[in-house]
């Protein structure tokens, strides 16, 4: 194997690396996205609770 073998296969490895950690903070940030809505939700019910209770 010659140097430029070895460099074609570090640069494939990194390159899939790189893909695989792109995926797992893809994944965080959808958690932190379906996190936020939930709670986005849940203030929403909790003002129209109020608004009902004020009316």
């Amino acid at each position: 194997m010659n140097m430029e073998q070895a460099g074609d296969k570090e640069s494939i490895k990194t390159f899939h690396v790189g893909i695989l950690f792109q995926l797992l903070q893809f994944r965080i940030l959808i958690k932190i996205n379906a996190y936020s809505c939930n709670l986005i939700s849940q203030l929403f019910r909790k003002i129209i609770k109020l608004l009902f209770l004020l009316l």
